[in-house]
């Protein structure tokens, strides 16, 4: 099953065990009458989390960052493990990942790291033995596997991350009575991504909705981009792009090492240098921009292989334009 139901769940647990109980029978509903897969990306209480950046505060100043790291996403873990057992109370499968093979890769400072990749083919494994997922809050990894610290703003970021990269649906669990406003980096990152998302109350009850776009914005479904190769040709579709938000969304730019000079006006979580890692991004088309012996350009068939759509060459805005057109209509994914 995978990925093709999952919807991604961001919950900061609640104080009360009540209240944990009423989010894991949620949930239980979700899989069991809606038919999904969940992954839950479990933060800890703010009164936790708090005490959390108190104990790393009071660390030696001689103490290695990856300690402090380790200290300020302790309570986050301790989340996974309570929700966890609360979902296996309600009779679910539940797979808790707690260590760093499901955080995003990220790239910083290790006390405040940037999200940039998930590993897609993981998350689809996982949940094709599992109903639910839990996996922790504020917790990424570098380069080299090890811990890094995604800030201290709970759940809702990192939910909004991984919905993101995996093209799934999101729902962010938290405010009561209509209240609510998004933590600043994840409000951030939804304003630059054109992200909506609901929220809802322990027990799933509608709270609120944000709304990233201008209330006047045209809204709908919008087509999932990849450019592969960049160049002068390349950044002018991406700037062409991005001037339609409320048509095309680009989810990652593969690059060769001779077009790192075109990237500096793209956001750092775009550009990826391993060309393989884009298709882990679930773009709908690919830009294929390379030349034809350019070994980025094997990546063109095997996107094809997949069900991505592929446009090539000097008319790619009429042909990205063209599939535009059918996927919206509801056509079958096809190669352009």
């Amino acid at each position: 099953m995978g990925l093709d139901t999952a919807i991604v769940i961001g919950l900061d647990i609640p104080a009360e065990a009540a209240r944990v109980a009423d989010a894991a029978r949620w949930i239980a509903g979700l899989v069991r009458d809606e038919g999904r897969r969940v992954i839950l990306v479990a933060g800890a209480h703010a009164d936790d989390r708090r005490a959390g950046v108190a104990r790393a505060n009071r660390m030696s100043p001689t103490a290695d960052t990856r300690e402090i790291a380790a200290a300020l996403v302790q309570p986050e873990l301790d989340a996974c493990e309570i929700i966890g057992d609360a979902l296996r109370e309600a009779g679910l499968v539940v797979e808790v990942e707690t260590g760093e093979s499901f955080a995003p890769l990220s790239r910083g400072g290790p006390l405040d790291a940037e999200p940039r990749l998930v590993d897609a083919r993981a998350y689809s494994q996982a949940l094709g033995s599992s109903e639910v997922l839990v996996v922790t809050a504020g917790l990424g990894r570098d380069f080299d596997g090890r811990l890094t610290s995604l800030g201290d703003e709970g759940a809702c970021p990192t939910a909004l991350f991984i919905a993101h990269r995996l093209a799934l649906p999101v729902l962010i669990v938290g405010g009561r009575g209509g209240r609510w406003s998004p933590p600043r980096r994840a409000a951030l990152f939804a304003r630059r991504h054109g992200l909506a998302f609901d929220v809802v109350g322990p027990s799933g009850e509608p709270v609120a909705r944000f709304e990233p776009l201008a209330p006047d914005a045209p809204s709908g479904p919008r087509l999932r981009v990849a450019l592969l190769g960049l160049g002068k040709v390349g950044l002018g579709v991406y700037q062409r792009l991005e001037k339609a938000p409320q048509s095309y969304q680009v989810v990652g730019v593969a690059l060769s090492s001779g077009d790192a000079r075109y990237a500096a006006e793209l956001p750092r979580e775009l550009v990826s240098f391993d060309a393989y890692e884009i298709l882990s991004r679930r773009a709908d088309v690919l830009i294929d921009l390379t030349e034809p012996d350019d070994p980025l350009s094997e990546l063109g068939d095997e996107a094809r292989r997949q069900g991505v759509n592929v446009v090539r060459g000097a008319g790619v805005w009429s042909a990205a334009s063209k599939v535009s057109t059918r996927w919206r209509g509801g056509a079958s994914a096809a190669t352009a």
